[in-house]
Order: structure tokens, then sequence, then C-alpha cells
């Protein structure tokens, strides 16, 4: 009996270590692709910048209700957060209805920084004005 407890404890505590690794990974990307501070993701899950700094440290783990609070945060699944799949929910959305020179515009987007963000959509917003194809 021992032994199947024991078999149980170490697969349950390789399994916590490699999700909490997936976690924290995922959980930096998310929030620098964002552009939030530690400070700043915090506020919005309603807890304490020193919580996410645990997480990103591998230290702690977020419990069930905050992994569906970052989840909700970033668009993406639980079971991306977790690493039992590969693709966040905004990637497959993004990518199933667009052309190959759509895909590259995005992929080349997502690389900006919010202010070089800022400054394309203005670019787009004068160039639709002064063509007079829409009125914004």
């Amino acid at each position: 009996m021992t032994s199947i407890k024991n078999y149980v404890y170490n697969n349950a505590v390789l399994c916590y270590n490699l999700n909490i690794m997936d976690i924290s990974k995922k959980l930096i990307k998310l929030r620098k692709e964002n552009e939030l501070s530690q400070a700043a993701l915090a506020q919005k899950l309603g807890i304490g910048q020193a919580t996410i700094c645990q997480w990103e440290k591998g230290i702690a783990m977020p419990s069930c209700e905050y992994l569906c609070k970052i989840a909700k945060e970033f668009e993406v699944s639980t079971d991306y957060l977790l690493g039992l799949k590969d693709d966040s929910i905004k990637q497959l959305a993004m990518y199933r209805n667009t052309t190959t020179s759509q895909n590259q515009l995005l992929n080349m987007f997502k690389q900006l920084n919010l202010s070089q963000k800022e400054c394309v959509f203005k670019v787009i917003d004068e160039f639709i004005r002064s063509n007079g194809w829409c009125k914004i």
C-alpha cells in the first residue's frame, strides 16, 4: 500500500512541477506581450504584486479561480496556461480566416510596442479619411 501512495504522490509532484513551470513562463510571456507590469496585472486580478511575482518565479501556482481569471484577462484557455495545448484562443481565431499576407502583417504588428501600434492606427485612420472610404 505504501508503494502505491508513493507512486501517486511522486506523480502528483511531477505534474505540479511541470504545470507550474508552464504557467510561470506563459504568464510572463502574456504579461509582457500585453505590456503590463506585475503591479498592473495584480490590480486587474485583485491580488498583490508579490503573488504575481511568486507565480512568475514558480514559487507558487495560481488557484483554479485565478487560472480562470488569467485566462479571461489574456483571452487564452486554461489548457494553454497549463501546457496542455500549444495555441492560445486568440492565435487560433486570428489565423482561422486570414490569408498568408494578412498573417504576416498581423505578426509584424504584434512585434510593435504600444506607441508604435498607436502610430500605425493613426496612419491607417488618416489613409481612410483622406481617401473618403469611410466616415469616421
